[in-house]
């Protein structure tokens, strides 16, 4: 199975012809260290995402690495007083089913 992005709703062109989206990325049941790489193509742009915002979900903390065009998702570790506030979800984790709504601008 491979992560899905569905656009959801176009919003207004912006200046110098980017353009604003809403999505859905639904993740699936091996997510990779490091993150699931996104291109601009998954939601129907030609050339690149200058910002992706995205909304955690179900308990998971999803953060946009642009350096890498990856979305990495965080959850809670809070077993042991030393931890952080979050760590990223383990190689090949499951997350069938996990959706996060986001917000692209790109052109």
């Amino acid at each position: 199975m491979a992560v899905s992005v569905t656009v959801d709703e176009r919003l207004k062109k912006m200046k110098g012809g980017r353009r604003r989206m809403r999505a859905t990325v639904t993740m699936d049941d091996s997510y990779p260290t490091g993150g699931e790489a996104l291109a601009a193509s998954d939601f129907g742009l030609a050339n690149r995402i200058t910002d992706l915002i995205p909304r955690p979900a179900s308990g998971y903390v999803p953060v946009w690495d642009a350096d890498n065009s990856k979305l990495m998702v965080y959850t809670g570790d809070n077993d042991a007083v030393a931890d952080g506030p979050g760590v990223e979800v383990a190689d090949e984790g499951d997350l069938t089913d996990i959706a996060f709504v986001v917000e692209v601008q790109g052109d």
